[in-house]
């Protein structure tokens, strides 16, 4: 290659590449869903009763302070961490702001392997928690322990996934009688982001967020692993509570048979088969960020 046909080639990279740069602007960079933190969370859209989260300086959760519209006692929930645990304590009004209940999560490899829960009659909720080889909650065990020390309800719920499903069998019992035995099937719209528990600043329950609201017995509730997006149980028909998860909700499916309790023997069983489908853009809004701003009856804000 003669020195002009060099020139002329080094001349026309040079321009090429000019145009490369030209044409391939840097795009904005793309939030990073896992850093950010929800602001306030909106329990109930027609009653606007509002929790406002904080967040300590390494961008854990430090407090929720619930706010009620009809201007009645306030409720809020205060954490503390150390390094193998975190404590918790709810509290129910201002004044003289009686502590409701008290929560301790103990941590085995940066995740929550128990939770106790002390109620203010003195009877106490017990948790385990196992995981899988993928760092995702595979069993969860439930007892209530009465304030005489007799167990008088016990749960336990098991939970596979698929990419976009994730089921759930859970069975319950009051004292030896059994009272649930349910499977819930959750499928999810994959490509869109939901919320995490990241997104609270409370990421302890492996790599994917789930959870469940429901009444052992219909008289137990149980709002696991993060018991805390409510105060009280506010469910509008057709509309399932708040739960962590990656993508949205698209359909859900209960089936299975639980305990009559109205039964004068309390041996009577009912069966249950419950489905409800969630149209996207009815169901889901999202900011300029992709950030979720409303789901179901729940607004978000964003920090």
């Amino acid at each position: 290659m003669n020195t002009s046909i060099a020139r002329l080639f080094v001349i026309a990279t040079l321009l090429l590449c000019a145009s490369c740069t030209k044409n391939n602007t840097p795009k904005q960079p793309e939030v990073h869903y896992e850093n950010e933190r929800i602001k306030t969370l909106t329990l109930d859209v027609s009653q606007k009763m509002v929790a406002d989260y904080s967040y300590d300086e390494e961008k854990r959760l430090k407090r929720i302070d619930y706010n009620y519209p009809d201007g009645g006692p306030q409720s809020s929930l205060r954490l503390e961490y150390a390094p193998q645990s975190i404590s918790a304590k709810f509290y129910k009004g201002a004044a003289p702001d009686p502590l409701k209940e008290s929560y301790l999560f103990t941590l085995l490899n940066g995740k929550v392997a128990t939770t106790t829960v002390n109620k203010a009659n003195g009877s106490r909720m017990d948790f385990y928690y196992e995981y899988d080889n993928k760092d995702r909650i595979s069993e969860i065990g439930v007892r209530n322990i009465s304030a005489n020390g007799s167990l008088s309800m016990s749960a336990d719920i098991y939970l596979s996934y698929t990419a976009e499903t994730q089921t759930l069998r859970y069975y319950g019992k009051l004292g030896a009688t059994a009272t649930d035995s349910i499977i819930e099937t959750r499928t999810h719209y994959a490509d869109a982001e939901f919320f995490s528990l990241a997104n609270i600043g409370f990421n302890y329950f492996g790599t994917v967020s789930t959870g469940l609201d429901y009444k052992i017995a219909g008289m137990y509730d149980l709002s696991i692993p993060f018991p805390f997006f409510k105060p009280l149980v506010l469910v509008e028909p057709g509309h399932p509570s708040l739960t962590p998860a990656p993508f949205p909700l698209q359909k859900m499916a209960r089936e299975g048979k639980a305990r009559d309790m109205d039964n004068a023997q309390g041996n009577g069983w009912m069966q249950v088969s419950q489905s409800s489908e969630f149209p996207f853009a009815a169901s889901y809004r999202y900011d300029d960020k992709n950030r979720l701003i409303q789901a179901l009856s729940y607004a978000f804000t964003w920090y």
